[in-house]
């Protein structure tokens, strides 16, 4: 904008601005949105119409209102400033319509409305301007168009009045003098800013303590063609209506403000789904200290957030009050700006407070005013555009009447009506008796609860007949020599699958399986797992399948916490969990007499438990979801009634048996006579195998994850399948356009919770951005509920809650959850829903479209993850302080997992060190795709995590170093083979495939290439297992190496008191301390002056410990500094140093030397040891050090050592083989340690 020159002789007063002036001042410079805050009053009026008195009289209004002749400067000043000036050029138009026929003038009218509003006011140099539309010699329109910053509009009713006084005035030629003078806009901005600023700090950091997400009203338009303009929707109640509503607030001696406020937060709560809801209110401004002020033309109104907070159990009285008492306390700081109310919240400072405001219109014209002898106002009509995204305002002068302007790019007006209705039903709601809850105010019409509960929802099948597995004997029976499984190339029929599971259940019986027992199932996915699932039904007990793809740790929670009592499985795999006594081999289960056959009295109730799933939960700890035989019947029930499967069918089976798609794959077609068609996981990435399997065992149906659905949609060859079901995750379009052409295409959800699936959709060409996930199924109820538990209206996003026979008894011993996520079902008699946490919403024809989680768990890949259950972990990692697990999207548009951690230290671990370490905790889909290292945790000011704050803090973890160390070999040739396979130059050891842009179909062609490259049975299944360069390599050459004891670089020799001679103990010793308080302090001094660590300055301490303990000052030591897998021999020699500090030098040089100087920790067990009487070989190490039994036979001292940041401390684990060492020796040591730190700390205390 170009400088605007000024007549020094004609500038009256210069001075600052409020500071509501100057944020719309901000909004204005910065260009954006220019037409926000552009306001315009258009009044009609008849009478006496001279167009040359009418200017003259504005001119008199303006000579007498400064605000009026006011202009502003910004550019090039620190703070900007408000020019009065003594003569204006304010630019009044007239338009002569008088000659035009009567419909075209109303059409001129508008079209200079329209170009007003278009042309935007310069604050430089005419931020007002008045256009004089003359229709007839005694009727006329007047245009005045502003911008916001000038006036509010509570002047406007002042403007008018004394704009009829002035045309009366002149009308009687009377002198204008007799208009006296007004106080000037100086004497407001100069009490504003004599504000007591710490007091309105203090109210208003208190009125939003603990508050740090904005209200909005979640819903973007979804057709662009939905949006019927952007005029503001007008609708106003009955005048019955509207009076009794004014007489309720009366009788409650409350304002009628505390009541619509009231109703327009409940809106917000159930639109948003909180209970602590922050909207806009506008205040008047205009404060009794200053004198005459109720005639001032200015800017006095503010706008200001009001907080509500919307508990359900309130009643509506008191409800009412809080508000009303509420308002009464802010009166004393409603003129404090809202850029220092935000700052004061803490809230994020590139947001708004609050998306929506409410304006109560309090300045209604005079009516005797508007009855002018001379110029008669017949109506008014005001027109403003703000920035947030619904303004309300509501005027209350004859009638309620409520004129919403909405942003329409963001809501349509089929929306606004709509909401508009909610508001009105909830202000009848509450006027309708005061004594109940604002969580019994319902804001759907009964039109809309019936279509939900009776249209979109489906029948209950009739009541629980029979377990599926009788249903599957009977099927056998019936067709004993049909295929039942393909598996592998073999093949078994229905009576060969029944004789299987029926021995199994004899067995099974015979060890102690019975209802309420429950059996683990950790076993190939192969038909003996098909007839070990039969074989535990049968048996009366429940089972519980593992996927023995787990990480162990994961497979002993579950075994721990499901109380299995008995384990199939292969011996060697049960005596690692402490299941030998307790296994049960289904390979070698074999006997005779006629146990075949089936045992009906086994027959288990409709409340029996059939299987227990386990999925992951926030604390760490996996939940078993307890599914009894009458949810899993009903469940197969509506499958059947949906896809009627036949004889003829082949239903596809890929899925671990511990995801519920398993249970879909398996039961509807084996107990329809059909074939279950098994592929393992090798098959599903190979195009041409998967197509084979398909093809010979005539696979009709196929169910799998979005994802696998995409890869299939890329190839030919599925002719012969019917239908394709998609679960598990988000469905896009893309995925089956070829699909759907020959096959029908359905997107399914469900959590296990519900048994697999309760809503289906038939997919098509959808005209809209996402695929529905479809409607209710048979036996099932779904309904969308806010947050007090009341049905969400169409187009409402809420929790979906799905009600039926296929809701699950709970979660396996936790009450507690059970008790927070399994509820009565209120809209059924004896029926409970289940809670699932997803949020959702109806569309108009039934269908539910889904749109993420309510809490912070996710799906990823199909499973769902909690992030909490991974920072659990991660939490546990001696490095990491404090973590957070968010989902981001990944390169190719999925979603996959961040983590960001705040390191312990100084020293920060490398990507590969963390992955590593989860990889062995947990299932592979829950360890994060990127990994994060911040300087600390992002708090609010109420010390929330502040979540949004972290991309800005964050880098990306190192990897290991590699570009200085030379290649092996191996790593070479693999390196130049990922680097064909995906055309990349850039490729580093420690890089995941799937990382650098791998798929499934570039993993066949590096199979391929690695197979030809190395001569000898390289699997997929090791691409998977070893998915870096670097440990692909590792592994390669470690099936050719040769460990010896050299690898140690000797022994440590120790003195004979440390050992014993008749061992009697059971070869696990153990003691812990702590290294706390000022010593830790002083600890951490001398590692931050040397550059290294505390847990290092510890190490080297027990190395000169141990070296001095030699009686030869010299030892060696075993350390695991630079990740849990790689060791590193270290020889101390006292007498070839000077001091600790270069112990501590040459900890550092252990971390920086290669990685051939260490040696994994895994081959250690397989060296043979020649140790003389009194050597050991000592591990020392970072972190946890899992010591076990063999462990601890090689190295009979582990000594682990964590640092604990927050809790100021040092945690010292030494685990012993208490068979061979004293553990008086040992505390001798520990005791040792500490007062070689004092000293150490002393001296450099002293020094």
């Amino acid at each position: 904008m170009t400088e605007k020159r000024l007549d020094r002789a004609n500038v009256e007063d210069m001075l600052g601005l409020t500071p509501t002036q100057e944020g719309l001042l901000f909004h204005y410079a910065s260009g954006a949105h220019q037409e926000d805050y552009v306001q315009q009053l258009t009044v009609r009026f008849t009478g006496e119409c001279r167009m040359d008195r009418l200017q003259a009289a504005w001119k008199e209004v303006i000579r007498r209102n400064e605000m009026l002749r006011t202009v502003f400067r910004y550019e090039k000043l620190e703070r900007p400033v408000q020019i009065v000036l003594k003569q204006a050029q304010t630019p009044i138009k007239v338009v002569d319509l008088s000659a035009w026929p009567s419909a075209e003038r109303e059409l001129r009218v508008q079209e200079e409305r329209e170009c007003e509003r278009r042309n935007m006011p310069d604050l430089e140099t005419a931020p007002l301007r008045v256009t004089l539309c003359k229709l007839a010699d005694s009727e006329g329109v007047m245009i005045v168009t502003w911008h916001h910053i000038l006036f509010d509009g509570w002047s406007n009713g002042i403007l008018l009045k004394e704009l009829l006084q002035a045309y009366r005035v002149l009308s009687r030629g009377e002198s204008s003098q007799e208009l006296a003078g007004k106080t000037r806009f100086k004497e407001f901005v100069k009490w504003h800013q004599s504000r007591d600023r710490d007091a309105q700090r203090i109210y208003w950091q208190r009125e939003l303590a603990d508050w740090t997400e904005r209200t909005a009203v979640p819903e973007p338009v979804a057709d662009a063609a939905d949006r019927a303009g952007e005029g503001p929707y007008r609708r106003k109640l009955p005048q019955a209506e509207a009076e009794a509503i004014m007489q309720f607030a009366q009788s409650r001696e409350v304002t009628l403000a505390a009541l619509l406020y009231g109703a327009w937060g409940l809106l917000l709560s159930r639109y948003s789904r909180t209970d602590d809801v922050v909207f806009g209110t506008t205040v008047s401004g205009r404060v009794p200290q200053i004198r005459g002020i109720e005639e001032m033309v200015g800017l006095f109104i503010n706008t200001i957030p009001l907080r509500i907070q919307c508990g359900s159990d309130l009643s509506v009285d008191r409800y009412i009050r809080s508000i009303n008492d509420g308002l009464k306390r802010r009166e004393d700081y409603e003129t404090t700006a809202l850029v220092d109310i935000a700052t004061y919240s803490g809230f994020n400072q590139r947001e708004p407070l609050f998306d929506t405001i409410v304006v109560l219109e309090n300045y209604p014209l005079d009516m005797k005013l508007m009855q002018d002898d001379l110029l008669k106002i017949e109506r008014y009509e005001m027109t403003e555009k703000t920035h947030y995204g619904i303004t309300v305002g509501i005027q209350a002068f004859e009638g309620i009447e409520l004129e919403i302007a909405y942003d329409a790019s963001r809501y349509s007006e089929a929306f606004i009506d709509r909401m508009a209705g909610h508001y009105m039903q909830l202000i009848r709601g509450m006027t309708g008796g005061t004594e109940r809850s604002i969580g019994m105010i319902d804001m759907i019409t009964e039109e809309e609860r019936n279509e939900i509960l009776h249209q979109f929802n489906r029948e209950i099948a009739p009541a629980f007949t029979e377990p599926v597995h009788l249903l599957f004997e009977r099927q056998a029976c019936k067709t004993p020599g049909r295929v039942a499984v393909l598996s592998s190339g073999s093949k078994l029929t229905y009576g060969e699958l029944n004789d299987k599971a029926n021995r199994m259940a004899a067995e099974l019986r015979r060890r102690g399986a019975a209802a309420g027992e429950r059996v683990a199932i950790l076993m190939e996915r192969d038909d003996q797992l098909i007839a070990a699932m039969l074989g535990v039904l049968k048996s009366g007990a429940a089972y519980v399948p593992i996927d023995n793809a787990y990480a162990p740790e994961r497979i002993g929670q579950i075994l721990q916490d499901s109380g299995a009592r008995l384990l199939l499985t292969a011996p060697d795999v049960a005596e690692r969990y402490g299941y030998r006594d307790r296994c049960l081999n289904p390979m070698e289960i074999s006997f005779q007499g006629d146990e075949s056959r089936s045992k009906d009295d086994e027959s288990p109730a409709s409340s029996d438990p059939a299987y227990i799933l386990y999925t992951s939960g926030s604390t760490g700890r996996p939940k078993g979801v307890v599914v009894e035989h009458g949810n899993l019947l009903a469940y197969v029930q509506a499958f059947q009634h949906e896809f009627k499967l036949t004889e003829e069918d082949g239903f596809l089976q890929q899925a671990s048996c511990s995801f519920d798609q398993f249970v879909e794959e398996m039961y509807p077609v084996l107990l329809a006579g059909g074939r279950l068609v098994m592929a393992d996981k090798l098959d599903v990435l190979d195009p041409l195998r998967l197509e084979k399997i398909i093809g010979d065992g005539g696979v009709t149906v196929v169910s799998c994850s979005p994802l696998l659905l995409n890869e299939l949609n890329k190839q030919d060859g599925w002719e012969g399948v019917r239908i394709f079901i998609s679960g598990g995750d988000v469905l896009k379009q893309e995925y089956y356009a070829n699909l759907i052409k020959n096959a029908a295409v359905y997107n399914t959800y469900g959590p296990t919770e519900a048994t697999v699936c309760a809503t289906y959709h038939r997919c098509s060409c959808e005209t809209r951005s996402f695929v529905p996930i479809g409607k209710p199924i048979w036996n099932y109820r779904v309904y969308v509920l806010n947050a007090a538990g009341h049905l969400q209206p169409i187009g409402l996003s809420g929790e979906i809650c799905i009600g039926g026979e296929g809701v699950a008894r709970g979660y396996l011993n936790r009450p507690e959850l059970t008790a927070g996520s399994f509820v009565e079902d209120p809209f059924l008699a004896g029926g409970r829903l289940y809670k699932t946490g997803d949020i959702g919403k109806w569309l108009p024809d039934g269908s539910i479209q889904f749109l993420g989680r309510a809490d912070e768990q996710i799906k990823i890949r199909g499973y769902r993850v909690e992030p909490g259950d991974v920072e659990h972990h991660l939490l546990a990692h001696p490095s990491v302080e404090d973590a957070i697990v968010l989902t981001v999207d990944d390169a190719y548009g999925q979603k996959a997992l961040a983590a960001y951690i705040e390191t312990t230290g100084e020293t920060v671990p490398f990507i590969e060190e963390l992955r590593d370490y989860l990889e062995a905790r947990l299932p592979a889909y829950m360890v994060p795709s990127y990994f994060y290292v911040i300087p600390e945790v992002p708090r609010t000011v109420n010390g929330k995590t502040d979540k949004k704050a972290l991309t800005g803090i964050a880098r990306p973890l190192d990897r290991r170093p590699q570009d200085n160390l030379p290649l092996s070999e191996a790593e070479e040739n693999i390196r130049r083979v990922w680097q064909e396979v995906l055309k990349l130059e850039d490729v580093g050891l420690h890089d995941h495939f799937f990382d650098l842009g791998g798929n499934s179909i570039l993993l066949m062609q590096l199979h391929s290439k690695l197979e030809k490259e190395f001569g000898w049975g390289l699997g997929i299944v090791d691409l998977f297992t070893y998915s870096t360069i670097y440990k692909l390599a590792q592994w390669i050459e470690s099936r050719n190496a040769i460990y010896d004891e050299s690898m140690f670089g000797g022994y440590q020799t120790l003195p004979d008191r440390f050992f014993i001679r008749n061992p009697q103990a059971s070869g696990h010793g153990s003691i812990r301390y702590h290294v706390q308080g000022e010593l830790c302090r002083h600890v951490r001094s001398i590692a931050e002056e040397d550059n290294v660590t505390a847990v290092d300055v510890i190490a080297s301490v027990f190395a000169y410990l141990f070296a001095v303990g030699s009686g030869r000052n010299a030892a060696v030591l075993q350390v695991l500094m630079v990740d849990a897998e790689q060791v590193s021999p270290w020889q101390v020699e006292l007498d070839a140093i000077s001091g600790f500090p270069d112990l501590f030098a040459a900890i550092g040089k252990l971390r920086d030397a290669g990685d051939s100087a260490r040696y994994p920790i895994s081959r250690a067990g397989e060296v043979a040891v020649m140790k003389d009487e009194l050597e050991i070989l000592p591990l020392i190490g970072r972190g946890e050090i899992h010591a076990n039994a063999a462990l601890l036979d090689k190295y009979e001292i582990v000594i682990a050592m964590e640092e604990e940041a927050s809790a100021n401390q040092l945690t010292v684990h030494m685990k012993f083989n208490d068979r061979r060492i004293r553990k008086e020796a040992v505390q001798e040591m520990a005791s040792q340690s500490v007062d070689v730190l004092r000293q150490l700390t002393e001296s450099r205390i002293l020094s």
